[in-house]
């Protein structure tokens, strides 16, 4: 599955709608899409109007994304809409777009659309899942080990898990 973002259209609304991206910059919105995309194993294309202007974002491989610029004389739109009709797989496309032309013509072609808001609102509960994810520790280090768990691991080391004394009190006088 492929993804083509409105880079603008997504990022002005990212602003006013989630807040964790609130305040986000090109750069920053782009390291996001790029967490999305390394998360979701899907290929993310951001398209923005204008020329490039960061360095940084030159090493989309970096970002595990693609970033495009329209250039001089055309839209981020157009150029999107040239993408969706160029497509040789449009129902493996997702558009993310609240435009409505752009829109239309992803529809035309079969393409999924995602509005701006409705994209934002899955991508920022993914990346939560995924970061919970990762921080979260075995239950074993949480609750402990079971009584017969621990009477497995000490047969395991030679240790007899019914003895009364202290195994390692000869090692510590000696």
């Amino acid at each position: 599955m492929a993804i083509i973002v409105d880079g603008y259209n997504v990022l002005h609304t990212s602003r006013w709608l989630a807040s964790e991206w609130k305040g986000v910059d090109r750069a920053q919105f782009c390291r996001l899409l790029g967490s999305l995309a390394k998360q979701s194993g899907e290929k993310i294309t951001v398209v923005f109007d204008a020329l490039p202007s960061e360095p940084d974002l030159a090493k989309t491989k970096a970002l595990n994304i693609e970033v495009l610029y329209s250039g001089h004389g055309r839209s981020a739109d157009e150029v999107i809409i040239k993408m969706i009709r160029a497509s040789s797989g449009p129902r493996d496309l997702t558009v993310v777009s609240s435009d409505r032309e752009i829109k239309a013509a992803a529809r035309r072609r079969g393409c999924k659309v995602s509005s701006a808001g409705e994209f934002i609102k899955v991508s920022v509960g993914q990346l939560a899942r995924a970061r919970s994810k990762q921080n979260r520790e075995p239950t074993q280090k949480e609750k402990g080990l079971t009584r017969s768990e621990t009477d497995e691991w000490l047969s395991e080391f030679g240790i007899d898990p019914h003895q009364e004394d202290d195994p390692y009190e000869p090692m510590r006088r000696g």
